[in-house]
């Protein structure tokens, strides 16, 4: 018995020396094992995410700068158009530094369409215009050769003219306004007639929004733009209208105003505005001094995206200082305006008018009116404008209130070189009168035939200096021939702008 336990003390004793010393080289095993394996690359879950985050770091960083490259190349892009723009606006007030001919007037007109088409568009959206001042001097002087100053069919007269027209244009542009401003003064002087000298002056004032989304008078549903024009010639020594051939002092005054309201991307309620004062100075016309008001509401639908249909009302009142001519206008009309045609603007009315006299014995009167121009600039070497209107017009002849005209106008311009240009202008007018009237002892009612084709010829020297050579021809043929005249004209003269 005491051998066994003797026994099992030994192995006893073995167990708990051995088991201790087994586990700790197991442990010492593990940890081997483990080391190892750290040291032979074992997957780094937290390394994983780490590199994946800034991969897409970088790839974001990538988009932004991409886009921020978009952006700064669409700056860029808007910062050339808008030096385009204003480079082309700087043009036109050059261009039109002297009186306006009739298609810088059609072409204004036209570009009021065009503001009206693009103000809801770019609702929103300010172009802004720099603040400046712009300042451009001319100076027109002609002399002239006239064989029939007097538009005589006998006993004609002539005499050289010169004439000296220095003008001023000053340009206020900023944000909200552009104002411009245009004196004209024409000095003239005859050789053999001096009653005939004179001196003419025209003060011409615009005014118009600087910005398409006007930050001012805005409104829930659209915007309200306006534009204001004034022509004021204090005294002018010419001859009076179509109907005359006696020259006489005169005092004209014009002014527009037109305010729109943007109801919508495609419609226009527009209201205008003119009133007109004319007072002859000489006796034989004084009675026909007039002062005449006429308010036009006028709708535009935009139905393309670049011309429009339109459709007003006109109502006028002409009030005459003496005389029986004062009466009130109506007229309806309906039209389209705009770019027709590639390269081609136009602007067309076609009515009806009614007029209302305030002196019994001129009773009423009616008659269709009709009005269109067409611009087309071909190319930039050449441009051409044609007008025609067939309306009523204030008469100043035989008791006549007022007389039928139809009148024609071309006008164009081809430069054959970068120096040189020619001009060439037709205008044709017919005058009709409804009342019968007593000439040499005839009695019947006046109709006139005018036409008057012009040539002329330009050479810029340069870019602000020019001289014209221009021959005119105007005749009148009358089923009264005591109105009967025919009339040459030389003209040379140099144009410089500084």
């Amino acid at each position: 018995m005491i051998f066994y336990l003797r026994y099992f003390f030994i192995i006893l004793f073995f167990i708990q020396i051995l088991i201790p010393a087994a586990l700790a080289q197991q442990e010492d095993s593990s940890e081997g094992s483990m080391s190892l394996e750290g040291e032979t690359g074992a997957y780094d879950v937290s390394k994983a995410v780490r590199e994946g985050k800034e991969i897409i770091l970088k790839q974001k960083q990538q988009l932004t700068e991409k886009e921020k490259s978009k952006e700064e190349k669409a700056e860029k892009l808007e910062e050339v158009e808008k030096a385009a723009r204003q480079k082309v606006y700087e043009q036109q007030i050059v261009e039109e530094a002297t009186i306006p001919r009739s298609t810088v007037a059609l072409e204004r007109q036209l570009s009021r369409e065009k503001f009206r088409r693009e103000i809801m568009v770019a609702a929103g959206r300010e172009t802004e215009i720099p603040f400046k001042l712009r300042k451009k001097f001319n100076l027109n002087t002609t002399e002239t050769y006239d064989d029939n100053i007097f538009l005589t069919k006998i006993d004609k007269k002539e005499d050289y003219i010169t004439k000296i027209s220095p003008s001023a244009l000053f340009s206020l542009s900023s944000k909200f306004v552009v104002l411009d401003a245009n004196y004209v003064m024409d000095f003239t002087r005859y050789k053999n007639s001096d009653e005939q000298n004179g001196t003419n002056h025209l003060l011409l004032a615009y005014i118009r929004p600087g910005t398409l989304a006007l930050p001012f008078f805005h409104r829930k549903g659209g915007k309200i733009g306006f534009e204001i024009q004034d022509e004021f010639q204090p005294l002018v020594t010419s001859v009076a209208t179509s109907e005359q051939t006696s020259r006489t002092d005169r005092t004209y005054n014009k002014f527009f105003f037109m305010a729109d309201y943007y109801m919508s991307a495609k419609r226009t309620l527009t209201l205008e505005y003119v009133n007109v004062y004319q007072n002859y100075r000489g006796a034989a016309l004084q009675s026909y001094s007039y002062t005449e008001n006429t308010i036009s509401p006028i709708f535009y639908f935009h139905i393309r995206p670049k011309w429009s249909l339109l459709a007003g009302y006109d109502y006028s009142m002409m009030d005459y200082s003496t005389g029986s001519n004062s009466s009130t206008h109506q007229r309806l009309k309906t039209g389209l305006t705009g770019t027709i045609f590639t390269k081609v603007l136009a602007h067309l009315e076609v009515g009806k008018e009614w007029r209302k006299y305030a002196d019994d014995k001129n009773g009423q009167a009616q008659g269709l009116f009709f009005k269109s121009a067409l611009v087309n600039k071909f190319s930039p070497s050449a441009t051409a404008s044609l007008q025609y209107t067939h309306s009523m017009m204030e008469s100043t002849y035989g008791g006549n209130p007022y007389y039928m005209s139809d009148a024609l106008s071309f006008d164009s311009e081809y430069k054959f070189t970068s120096k040189t240009a020619g001009v060439f202008r037709l205008d044709l007018f017919h005058n009709g009168y409804d009342k019968d009237t007593i000439e040499d002892g005839v009695i019947r009612k006046r109709q006139d035939n005018i036409w008057k084709p012009e040539l002329g010829l330009k050479y810029y020297f340069k870019r602000w200096i020019y001289a014209n050579l221009k021959y005119a021809y105007a005749k009148r043929t009358s089923n009264f021939a005591k109105f009967d005249y025919v009339d040459n004209i030389v003209t040379t003269g140099v144009n410089i702008r500084f």
